[in-house]
């Protein structure tokens, strides 16, 4: 069945929260395994956080908005916002998971695992916004 829900708020930490909400309501009606569930809500957070934190420096009277759109065999999620370019397919380049935690650079480990749980991740800059594109596939 298909499904979507589109999701706007106040980029802040107390309004991603609350979108768990949504996502618990969307999974649960498309009868999402835990583990996707999982997956969602951790892709969601840290992109989300990013754009928060870094995007839109902590300016909550920015928005951000997320779409999601299951189809028959694929989960796909737009994430949206107005903070300066940002490919985060390129920026920043993938971290040394070889290396020890000592050695390691920080950041880009989120993004990573972001590539790593999502089945196609595309970016695309439309005007002012950057938009993200995550797809999962969905189990027969």
């Amino acid at each position: 069945m298909a499904d979507t829900l589109v999701l706007r708020f106040a980029a802040s930490h107390e309004q991603l929260q609350l979108a768990d909400r949504d996502i618990n309501a969307l999974a649960e009606r498309q009868r999402w395994p835990e583990d996707l569930l999982f997956k969602i809500k951790l892709v969601i957070e840290e992109v989300g956080l990013n754009i928060i934190d870094y995007g839109y420096e902590r300016d909550d009277s920015k928005e951000i908005e997320i779409r999601f759109r299951c189809g028959e065999d694929a989960l796909t999620i737009d994430i949206i916002d107005e903070a300066r370019a940002f490919d985060p397919l390129t920026e920043p380049p993938a971290p040394d998971t070889s290396a020890g935690l000592e050695e390691r650079a920080v950041g880009g480990l989120g993004l990573h695992l972001v590539k790593e749980m999502m089945d196609e991740v595309c970016y695309a800059r439309e005007g002012n916004r950057n938009r993200l594109t995550l797809k999962a596939r969905l189990a027969p």
